[in-house]
C-alpha cells in the first residue's frame, strides 16, 4: 500500500521554500541518486555529484536577460553544515 499523499506539484511547493540553497542542492542530489537506482548512499556520494554537476553547469554559458545561469559550487563545509 503506497502511504504517500495524493497532492498535485504547487500543493508540495510550500515544503521547499524556506530551505536553504545548499539543502535543496543535497534534496535535489539525493532525489536523483534514489530515482537513478541507488537507494543507500553517503554524503560523500551527494557531494562529488553535486560538484560534478556544478563544474558541468559551469561550462555551460546560459543566460537569462543577460544574467549567467548555473549551480554555484559549494564547498564541502557548506553542505555537511546544511546536511
Amino acid at each position: 500500500m503506497n502511504a504517500e499523499p495524493k497532492l498535485g506539484t504547487h500543493e508540495w511547493f510550500w515544503i521547499f521554500v524556506d530551505l536553504s540553497y545548499p539543502c535543496l542542492a543535497l534534496l535535489i542530489a539525493s532525489e536523483h541518486t534514489r530515482t537513478s537506482g541507488h537507494d543507500a548512499f553517503t554524503f560523500e556520494y551527494l557531494f562529488d555529484l553535486y560538484s560534478r554537476a556544478a563544474k558541468q553547469s559551469a561550462n555551460l554559458n546560459v543566460s537569462l536577460d543577460g544574467v549567467s545561469v548555473g549551480l554555484l559550487q559549494l564547498s564541502r563545509e557548506i553542505l555537511i553544515a546544511a546536511s
